[in-house]
C-alpha cells in the first residue's frame, strides 16, 4: 500500500506535489473541525441532563460566567447554536475538501492519460508494428480512468479518512482510553482479518478485469474496423461471442470485487449496535444515577460512533478498491516512468536537404528476424530529382523508404545527409521538409479541408497552399460535386470515399507544405492508367526543386524517372535509367513484359 503511495508520488511534478501539500492542511483543518464539535457533544449533553453543570467550576460554567448569563437554558439554547454553526462550518469545510481532492484526482489522472498518448505517439516505428493498436487505446483510456477512480482518488480519500479517525481516536483516548483503545482493536482487528482473508482474491479479480478490458478493446476494434468482412462472411456471432465472453468474465470479476468491498460494512454495523445495545443493558442494571452519570460519555461515544464507523468502512473499502486495481497501475508503470525518462532527453531534430542523401555500406534487420531486410546498400540520391525503387514483394524497397523517412535507424553503415552522417537523434522527416503519400492513406473523421492541412489548427490553414495542392492532386472537379465542398466529411478513415479519392487527398496532403522530399509508396495504385499518368505529370510539374522517390510495382508509373533502383533480397542490384535497365538487367525487362500485359 505504501509502495503504491511512493510510485505515484514519484511520478508527479513539483506543482502536483505542491497541490497535495496544501490538501493535507486542509484534510488537517477537517480533523480538528471535526474533533472541535465532537469535544462539544460532552459538556452539551451534560448541561442538558443537569443545569447545575454550569455551576462546576469547569471550563463551560467559566464561559458561563463570562458571558454573563442569567438563566441557564437560554445558554443551553445558544450553546446548541453554536455547535449547528460549527457543525454546519465542519460540513462545509469537508464538501469543499472533498470537492477539491475529487478534481485534484481527475486531474492527476488526466495528466497521466495525456503523458501515455505522447510517450506511445513518440515510440519507434518498430513498437507500433509490433503493439496491437487496441492495447494502447486501452491503456490511455481505461488503465488510466480506472488508475485515476479506483487508487489515486482513494488513496486521497484514504488519507483524508486516516487523519480524521487518528485526530478523533486521541481525543477519545484522552476522554477515557478503555472504551477507546477496546473499539479500537476491536472494530480494526475484524476489518484486518478480513483484508486479509480476501485480498489476495481482489488481487486476481483485478488482473482478470485488465485482461478482459484489453481483451473487448481488441475485439470491438477488429470488429468494427473489418466490418465490411465481417458482412459478407456473416461473422456476426463469432465476434459477438468472444465479446459475450469476456464481457461477462470483466463483469464478474468487476462485480465480486465491488461487493467484497461493501460486504463487510453489515458485519461491522452488527457488532457496533451490538456494542450498544450490550452497553445500554449494563448501564439499566445500573440503575437510574449511574445512566445519568454515564449519558454524556455514552452521547460523546455515540456521536464519535457515528463518525467512526462510515469512516472506518471508507478505509476498508478505499484499501479493498485499490488492492482490486492495483493491476491498472502495474500495466502503465513502466510506460509512466518511461516517458519521464525520455522527457530528460533530446527530442529528435528534422535536417534539411540541400543537395543529396547518401547510404554507406547500410544494414538492417528487423528485431528477432533471422535475415537482413538491407545487405549493403549503397546509393546517392541527388536534389533535385525524381527516383524510384522498384522490385519483386519482400526486395526491401518498403525498408529502404522506412530508413530513409526516419521510421527505422540502420544497424550498420550510415545514412548521410549533405555529406553528414545523421545522428541517433536526427531524421529528415518532418512537414517542412517530407511528404509521404502511403498506398493506404489515413483519413481522420474530420472534413476534406483538415485531412489535407492534417493536424494545422483551423485557423492556420493557408487557402493558397490548400487550393494549390488540391490542384496537382486532380482533386478540383469532386470537391466542386460534394454539397459542402472541402468542409464535407469524409467518415471514419474515409469510408465514404473511393480508393482512388482517399489516394488523390494522400497526394494533396503531401503536397500541401511544398516539401523538400515527396515519398510515394505505391501512391498511385488505386488509380486507373489515364489519371495515374495525369498526376504523375503534375507531381514532375509541381516538383521543380524537390526530390520525389516512388515505390511502385506498375511500372509505367515510374517510366520517366531520371534514375531507378532495381532491388533484390534487401540488396540494389542495378540501377540506371528506365530504358538502361530494359537494356542491361533481365529480371526489370521481364517485369515490364508482365507490366504491358
Amino acid at each position: 500500500m505504501f509502495d503504491t503511495i511512493k510510485k505515484i508520488f514519484l511520478l508527479l511534478d513539483d506543482k502536483q506535489r505542491f497541490k497535495l501539500y496544501l490538501l493535507q492542511i486542509f484534510i488537517l483543518a477537517m480533523a480538528f473541525f471535526e474533533v472541535f464539535t465532537l469535544s462539544l457533544i460532552g459538556p452539551f449533553f451534560s448541561i442538558v441532563n443537569d443545569p447545575d453543570f454550569l455551576k462546576a467550576g469547569n471550563f463551560i460554567s467559566q464561559v458561563y460566567t463570562l458571558l454573563d448569563y442569567k438563566d441557564p437554558y437560554n445558554f443551553i439554547f445558544n450553546f446548541g447554536a453554536f455547535i449547528l454553526f460549527v457543525l454546519l462550518l465542519s460540513s462545509c469545510l469537508s464538501m469543499w475538501t472533498v470537492w477539491q481532492i475529487s478534481l485534484y484526482s481527475q486531474r492527476i489522472g488526466a495528466d497521466f492519460s495525456v503523458v501515455l498518448y505522447n510517450y506511445y505517439l513518440h515510440r519507434s516505428w518498430i513498437f507500433h508494428s509490433n503493439t496491437n493498436s487496441s492495447y494502447l487505446i486501452k491503456q490511455v483510456a481505461n488503465e488510466t480512468s480506472r488508475v485515476t477512480g479506483s487508487i489515486i482518488f482513494p488513496i486521497m480519500q484514504l488519507i483524508s479518512k486516516l487523519f480524521v479517525v487518528l485526530v478523533i481516536l486521541i481525543f477519545l483516548i484522552i476522554v477515557n482510553p478503555l472504551p477507546a483503545v477496546l473499539g479500537v482493536s476491536v472494530f480494526g482487528l475484524a476489518y484486518f482479518v478480513i483484508f486479509k482473508i480476501i485480498r489476495q482474491r481482489l488481487s486476481f479479480n483485478g488482473t482478470v478485469v485488465s485482461l478482459s478490458a484489453a481483451e473487448r478493446y481488441k475485439l470491438l476494434n477488429e470488429g468494427f474496423s473489418g466490418i465490411l468482412d465481417i458482412k459478407i462472411l456473416k461473422r456476426y456471432s463469432y465476434y459477438v461471442n468472444k465479446f459475450r465472453f469476456e464481457s461477462n468474465r470483466f463483469a464478474l470479476s468487476q462485480g465480486a470485487n465491488i461487493a467484497l468491498s461493501q460486504i463487510p460494512r453489515f458485519f461491522i454495523e452488527f457488532l457496533a449496535i451490538s456494542a450498544v445495545i450490550c452497553t445500554l443493558m449494563f448501564v439499566a442494571v445500573g440503575g437510574s444515577k449511574e445512566v445519568e452519570n454515564l449519558l454524556p460519555i455514552i452521547a460523546v461515544y455515540g456521536f464519535a460512533g457515528l463518525k467512526l464507523l462510515p469512516y472506518f468502512q471508507q478505509i476498508y473499502a478505499n484499501v479493498s478498491q485499490i488492492r482490486s486495481h492495483y493491476a491498472a497501475f502495474e500495466s502503465i508503470e513502466d510506460d509512466l516512468y518511461g516517458a519521464l525518462e525520455e522527457a530528460g532527453k533530446d527530442s529528435s531534430a528534422s535536417i534539411d536537404l540541400n543537395e543529396s542523401l547518401e547510404m554507406d555500406s547500410v544494414y538492417f534487420k528487423y528485431p528477432g528476424a533471422n535475415y537482413h531486410a538491407l545487405k549493403n546498400v549503397s546509393l546517392k540520391i541527388k536534389r533535385p530529382s525524381f527516383v524510384a525503387f522498384v522490385g519483386e514483394s519482400g526486395s526491401g524497397k518498403s525498408t529502404i523508404l522506412k530508413v530513409i523517412l526516419g521510421l527505422l535507424k540502420c544497424n550498420e553503415g550510415s545514412f548521410k545527409i549533405d555529406g553528414r552522417s545523421l545522428t541517433v537523434n536526427e531524421t529528415i522527416n518532418g512537414a517542412g521538409n517530407l511528404g509521404y503519400v502511403p498506398q493506404k492513406v489515413f483519413l481522420a473523421d474530420d472534413s476534406i479541408a483538415n485531412n489535407i492541412a492534417f493536424g494545422v489548427p483551423d485557423s492556420d490553414i493557408d487557402v493558397d497552399k490548400l487550393n494549390r495542392s488540391i490542384k496537382f492532386a486532380q482533386l478540383e472537379s469532386f470537391i466542386e460535386s460534394l454539397p459542402d465542398g472541402l468542409m464535407s466529411h469524409v467518415g471514419e478513415d474515409g469510408v465514404q470515399l473511393s480508393g482512388g479519392q482517399l489516394q488523390r487527398i494522400g497526394i494533396a496532403r503531401a503536397l500541401y507544405h511544398s516539401p523538400k522530399i515527396l515519398i510515394l509508396d505505391e501512391a498511385t495504385s488505386a488509380l486507373d492508367t489515364i489519371t495515374e499518368r495525369s498526376i504523375m505529370a503534375s507531381i514532375k510539374e509541381f516538383s521543380n526543386d524537390m526530390l520525389v522517390i516512388a515505390i511502385a510495382h506498375r511500372l509505367s508509373t515510374v517510366e520517366n524517372c531520371d534514375e531507378i533502383f532495381f532491388m533484390e533480397s534487401g540488396e540494389v542490384l542495378d540501377t540506371g535509367t528506365f530504358s538502361d535497365l530494359l537494356a542491361k538487367n533481365a529480371k526489370f525487362r521481364r517485369m515490364a513484359l508482365v507490366d504491358k500485359d
